[in-house]
């Protein structure tokens, strides 16, 4: 037999027959079927409390139920309702963004502990460079030096042109009367 959550249970009954007149007999025998355990005080105290009676003119009388009356879910317990409805999902939302979180966290820690073991393993392990590979980098060395060379030659012979021209300018401005 359940005990949990009969407050909720009687609010999930009210919202699914909402807009519908029910009995204060129909809650008992639907509580029955869902296998709660409960005493009568108990349930008719939440029943009085969170529905209203239609047939009444000013509505439920505290500690009198018309166990015949046609009763209505109030607003109050609908909104309680939703609220216990917004709680559990946020909950859920919780429990699972903390779930993904934690994964987050430990791929995180795994691939930098991965990481450093591989950068280890490459400092650790000699390295070997065959013929081919040290032919290779002389002629790129030597490639990069001689056209070193030749764009510094280029640079000199363009420095000596115009000075060249500077000098003949100079040469002229002096011959001139």
């Amino acid at each position: 037999m359940k005990k949990d959550d009969l407050y909720i249970a009687i609010l999930h009954f009210g919202k699914a027959n909402l807009g519908k007149p029910i009995k204060f007999i129909d809650l008992r025998e639907h509580l029955t079927s869902e296998g709660y355990e409960f005493d009568e005080f108990s349930v008719s105290q939440f029943f009085s409390a969170l529905f209203v009676d239609s047939t009444s003119p000013r509505g439920n009388t505290p500690g009198k139920l018309n166990k015949e009356g046609r009763y209505f879910l109030e607003h109050e317990g609908y909104f309680n309702l939703l609220e216990h409805e917004e709680l559990v999902s946020a909950r859920t939302s919780s429990f699972w963004a903390t779930i993904f979180a934690s994964i987050a966290i430990v791929i995180s820690i795994i691939s930098a502990v991965c990481s450093v073991y591989y950068s280890q393993l490459q400092i650790k392990t000699p390295v070997t460079l065959n013929q081919l590979q040290l032919d290779k980098m002389n002629n790129v060395n030597i490639e990069n030096s001689i056209n070193t060379l030749i764009d510094i030659s280029k640079q000199n012979v363009t420095s000596i042109n115009a000075l060249k021209e500077e000098l003949e300018a100079i040469k002229a401005h002096n011959n001139t009367p």
